[in-house]
């Protein structure tokens, strides 16, 4: 079983960014390229997988991140604008019409600090990316915690 988290961001979680914030989250873990180098996965010091970062996507289709977030849980991360697409507040949102980037981080459950490593990083990204965490089991409660989408 996993938990999939998803960070939804106006600008691109590149490669450095995800980097930066790997190290700023989880330094001693290893990380390595998998499914031909469009995942990244986070191993523990036993080679277990806790956690998989795919790459990011554009989303260019209004309505859509709408579409495939129904009833998920939006996590505002301090620091971070939320996209207009989660506001209805207009002193909060970011312009109406906007591309968005998409990128998914998976974690694996069972794993000894797995989920909060995961959660952590997420939001680490989204800060960096002016974004928010977005899932339907948000760490910390049974069902997920701030903002509904």
């Amino acid at each position: 079983m996993s938990n999939t988290l998803t960070v939804v961001a106006l600008d691109e979680p590149d490669q450095d960014v995800v980097m930066v914030s790997l190290l700023a989250v989880v330094p001693q873990e290893y990380v390595r390229q998998a499914a031909d180098s469009t995942l990244l996965e986070v191993e523990d010091g036993n080679g277990t997988t806790m956690f998989a970062v795919e790459l990011p996507r554009l989303i260019r289709v209004p309505g859509e991140v709408s579409r495939l977030l129904a009833g998920a849980s939006v996590d505002a991360v301090e620091g971070a604008p939320i996209p207009s697409v989660f506001s209805d507040d207009p002193d909060f949102a970011a312009p109406e019409h906007q591309d968005l980037w998409w990128q998914e981080i998976t974690i694996r459950n069972g794993i000894p600090d797995g989920e909060s490593l995961g959660y952590r990083l997420a939001q680490n990204i989204a800060v960096r990316c002016r974004g928010v965490v977005v899932g339907h089991q948000l760490p910390g409660s049974g069902e997920g915690t701030g903002e509904q989408g």
